[in-house]
């Protein structure tokens, strides 16, 4: 599936590719 999933300073985010930009979705991890 399209979109990658990244990890910055123990945040992660879901970025998703689109044909003009890109769209960013921020997951707050809950232990």
């Amino acid at each position: 599936h399209a979109g990658n999933l990244i990890e910055i300073g123990g945040v992660y985010y879901w970025v998703e590719p689109q044909p003009d930009k890109f769209r960013v979705f921020k997951i707050i991890n809950r232990d």
